[in-house]
């Protein structure tokens, strides 16, 4: 049998198959065949299934969409790389005086945008807050006992409405007595009991403000307070005074930090809720625990007490 196999020879034509070069194949040569073939078509099985594993996977990574990249953004001056500021201090460049000036403006332009001045009806309660606060403090700054200031600072909120607080003018007039240097403002003569001495005291205050270098187009009317037409542009006024003083290197008073005071008011708001929560849930554990006890002093009330120990006791005679 191997003279036969060695006789007839075996070739390969190719990769595939084999052929037997003269006669027919003999079993031996049949099963080898055979085998090779089933192996061959093993391996080709095997490559499709790796190459459908490996598209499988390929088209779930492309459908995955790549992490975002987080930067730092940081907010530029004109003179690049650095964060906005103002430049506070005296005798300041054409250069310095134009930074300040365009800083300005766009603080004004995105924290009172056009939109909102439109309505005469419109407001914003967290820029009254900051600025209720920061005259406040101006106001108060040169008080002896910290902890009551502290305390003050806590009822700002139980204070009446800044609208009301300023409507007399009065309290604009000690405001630009503090900052404004130079004021001729007597104080302690301001009349407000009518309407005409409400004007007066509001007038003297714009007239002070335009002094110290607010815009004319961020200023207002008397009547928008005292009348309260437009009450917005007086917080828009106070806003724009507040942000001059950042300019002025001869302010030594309190800083108008609005970021600052909106943040400690959230954290407030934060601890007073969770305060007025705490204080529910003991309030409710306490009414549940009053019902059980009326609930124990009702049975009892309720339960018979039977007939009197001596009802069945017979008189000695």
């Amino acid at each position: 049998m191997s003279e036969e196999i060695t006789h007839r020879g075996l070739a390969m034509e190719s990769e595939d198959k084999y052929i037997i070069k003269d006669g027919s194949p003999g079993r031996e040569e049949s099963e080898m065949v055979s085998h090779l073939e089933e192996s061959k078509a093993c391996e080709k099985s095997q490559t499709i299934t790796e190459s459908t594993e490996q598209t499988r996977k390929g088209s779930t990574c492309k459908q995955i969409r790549p992490l975002p990249t987080f930067v730092k953004a940081e907010i530029q001056n004109l003179d690049n790389g650095t964060n906005k500021m103002y430049i506070k201090k005296e005798n300041l460049t054409d250069r310095e005086l134009e930074h300040n000036r365009t800083l300005f403006e766009e603080t004004m332009g995105t924290k009172f945008p056009d939109e909102d001045m439109k309505d005469k009806q419109f407001r914003d309660k967290d820029k009254e807050y900051a600025v209720k606060v920061w005259i406040l403090k101006v106001l108060d700054e040169n008080e002896e006992n910290s902890l009551s200031s502290k305390k003050k600072e806590k009822n700002i909120q139980e204070l009446e409405d800044l609208n009301f607080l300023l409507k007399s003018g009065i309290v604009l007039c000690k405001l630009a007595q503090k900052i404004v240097p130079g004021t001729a403002i007597e104080v302690g003569k301001l009349e407000a009991g009518n309407l005409s001495a409400k004007r007066k005291n509001i007038s003297l205050f714009l007239k002070a403000a335009s002094t110290y270098g607010v815009p004319e187009n961020f200023l207002f009317k008397p009547d928008d307070l005292a009348v309260q037409t437009h009450f917005y542009k007086v917080i828009r006024a106070l806003f724009a005074l507040a942000e001059r003083t950042k300019i002025d290197p001869n302010y030594k008073r309190p800083a108008f930090e609005f970021d600052k005071i909106q943040k400690e008011r959230v954290s407030q708001n934060i601890k007073r809720k969770a305060s007025t929560e705490e204080n529910l849930q003991t309030s409710s554990l306490n009414s549940i625990f009053a019902n059980l006890m009326q609930d124990v002093e009702r049975k009892a009330s309720l339960t018979t007490k039977g007939p009197p120990s001596n009802i069945y006791s017979c008189n000695k005679m």
